[in-house]
């Protein structure tokens, strides 16, 4: 609704959100928008300034701690200490050149393999999402939220579509802004067939029924995570690792057994 106090608790989040991981800031363009065309006309100027100062005080904060712990810049750059060290700098640079340049245009990309592999599992809720993304695009000047939304989930796909790095899970911040664009289009249509006269029973009814078609595609997305037996292999590799290796060996692997191996009623 446009409160000063919405507009900065928005700034702090989106700033916790990239203390948890540094990517979030390709959201930057489309929360600075939102921020805009969300705030109420009377203080619009002064709440779009808010928002940015809030959240680049917050956001600032990471690169303050690297400066402070001289990780920052590489070694021997600058003010940077000619000891060897993790470089902030170094860091971001080495994530951008990461991956094989097969971006969104090739067939043979891990971009496009993930899409219809996600399309695959959940058909449905991928579709109609990026159905209302296209859709959500073309309403700019009719339904500004629902653009600002838009716009993150545009941003997002063009990121994961660049060449990169792209994981299976990548696909998680797709779903939750898949489903608030899919949510406004669903109330934009609602309203717009209830002033046209349609009966609300009507609507309510096809509402259920889709909102039932989601949920079972959810369901039999969210299938494998139920059914599929992930920790036997895992109980045995530990318990093969306690009888056959010494206790003084150096393992470099996942830490799912550290626990079990440092527990002497397990380990004998």
């Amino acid at each position: 609704d446009g409160r000063l106090s919405r507009i900065i608790v928005s700034a702090i989040a989106f700033g916790v959100a990239f203390w948890t991981k540094e990517i979030f800031a390709i959201f930057l363009p489309g929360m600075l928008y939102l921020a805009y065309v969300q705030a109420h006309v009377a203080h619009r100027r002064f709440a779009f300034g808010l928002w940015g100062a809030t959240a680049f005080s917050a956001m600032s904060l990471f690169l303050l701690q690297a400066f402070l712990k001289d990780e920052l810049l590489p070694p021997g750059v600058l003010w940077s200490s000619d000891e060897p060290h993790v470089s902030l700098v170094d860091t971001y640079l080495y994530q951008v050149a990461r991956g094989n340049g097969e971006g969104l245009l090739s067939p043979d990309g891990p971009f496009r393999t993930f899409l219809g592999q996600w399309v695959g599992v959940d058909y449905l809720l991928m579709v109609s999402g990026l159905a209302a993304v296209g859709v959500g695009l073309l309403l700019w000047r009719k339904d500004r939220y629902l653009f600002g939304v838009s716009i993150l989930t545009l941003s997002c796909l063009l990121f994961l579509g660049r060449g990169g790095v792209v994981l299976h899970y990548y696909v998680i911040p797709l779903l939750a802004l898949f489903t608030l664009a899919v949510g406004l289009l669903v109330g934009r249509l609602a309203n717009s067939a209830i002033g046209r006269g349609v009966p609300q029973r009507v609507i309510a009814l096809v509402f259920l029924v889709f909102t039932v078609m989601l949920v079972q595609g959810d369901v039999n997305a969210n299938s494998t995570n139920f059914t599929n037996d992930r920790t036997t292999a895992q109980r045995e590799t530990v318990r093969w690792i306690a009888d056959n290796l010494p206790s003084d060996s150096v393992i470099i692997m996942d830490a799912y057994p550290w626990v079990e191996l440092h527990d002497p009623s397990y380990i004998g």
